[in-house]
């Protein structure tokens, strides 16, 4: 059965869901990050805190044990295949 994994990296979180061909929600997960303001008027975040947020969605999904991740393919917003993966 094909599935599909979304990632949508937001201001203050990372969400991940993964589908079946009909739009059936198999899996979700999610986590934070933090907006750090150094000064008054700055907001910054670090992308490591994105990196290490979406792999820790991405492994809850995974490991909730209704993903099939056999032959997944990794594309970019574009839909443009970069590189197959697992």
């Amino acid at each position: 059965m094909p599935q599909l994994m979304g990632i949508d990296l937001g201001t203050s979180s990372v969400k991940v869901l993964v589908v079946d061909d009909r739009g059936r929600i198999l899996a979700q997960a999610s986590d934070k990050y933090p907006i750090l303001t150094p000064h008054e008027g700055f907001a910054e975040q670090d992308p490591r805190a994105w990196w290490n947020a979406t792999k820790e969605a991405v492994r809850k999904v995974l490991s909730s044990g209704r993903v099939d991740c056999g032959g997944s393919r990794l594309s970019d917003y574009l839909g443009r295949c970069m590189e197959q993966f697992f």
